[in-house]
Order: C-alpha cells, then structure tokens, then sequence
C-alpha cells in the first residue's frame, strides 16, 4: 500500500465517519421532538394539530 493510497482510504474513513455522526445528529434530532406540531401532523395524517 502506497501513500497515495493510504491517503484516500483515510479521507474516505473521515468523510464516512462525518457521514455517519450527522446521521445520528438528525436521528437524535428528530426522535427529540415528538411533541412538534407538524410531526404530529405526520403522524396523525388529516387531525388537526393541537398544541
């Protein structure tokens, strides 16, 4: 393994890693709000939104 290619696979190692952290941001951020207004709505379909 050369060090050009060394290199790629460790931006590719960071990029995925990146990857994957932000996804779990989002999951987490999303799971966070279960009493949002509009995921209530796409949970409930039609119903009315109540705060």
């Amino acid at each position: 393994m050369n060090d050009s290619h060394k290199c790629e696979f460790l931006m590719q190692k960071i990029i995925l890693e990146i990857l994957v952290y932000s996804l779990q941001i989002a999951l987490n951020f999303f799971v966070n709000l279960p009493s949002s207004c509009w995921l209530r709505k796409l949970c409930y379909g039609t119903k009315l939104c109540r705060t």
